[in-house]
């Protein structure tokens, strides 16, 4: 592998490094990820090339598997209604109004109708965060329905790669600072 590889490896890794030892934002999540990928293809291309054993160093795994056993994740308790009623009381959403803009009746029945399978007042936050985000987005790509959010919710509450407890601690640690 040349220097110039191994320095770019380097490099990745150090900001991954730095990154996850910051408070966590929807931007530096996206270059933790983008940083990762970039590392995980430079592994896969370089080190197999010059007959070098792939470097063992998963810079996601080391930082996601710390969650585990962090003190601040383990002391979130599961998500629950008092959350989700605090959660979106807050929301001040794109289009200028404020609250929750699905009532947990409309969203009960759209988890019935596209016949999901996960918490119902977890959805409920969920959909109306995602409304109070992306609303303005959404209408100006002509793709404000509620089955665009219903798609979106599903995806954000079944990640994979999220943290367990996912709302509880995206209410812990984004929506109550």
């Amino acid at each position: 592998m040349s220097h110039k590889i191994k320095a770019n490896m380097d490099k990745l890794q150090a900001e991954i490094k730095k990154l996850c030892e910051e408070p966590i934002t929807y931007r530096s999540a996206e270059r933790i990820v983008t940083c990762h990928k970039a590392y995980k293809i430079m592994c896969e291309m370089y080190s197999h090339r010059d007959h070098e054993p792939a470097r063992s160093w998963d810079p996601i795994e080391v930082h996601v598997s710390k969650l585990d056993t962090d003190p601040m994740m383990s002391r979130i308790p599961p998500f629950d209604r008092q959350m989700a009623m605090e959660w979106t009381a807050g929301m001040v959403n794109a289009d200028g109004t404020k609250g929750p803009h699905w009532t947990t009746e409309e969203t009960d029945a759209l988890l019935k109708q596209y016949g999901l399978k996960c918490d119902s007042i977890e959805f409920w936050a969920v959909m109306n965060s995602l409304y109070s985000d992306y609303c303005e987005a959404l209408r100006l790509s002509s793709a404000s329905t509620p089955e665009v959010y219903v798609r979106l919710a599903k995806a954000w509450i079944h990640d994979q790669d999220a943290v367990p407890n996912k709302a509880a601690a995206y209410f812990a640690h984004i929506v109550k600072h």
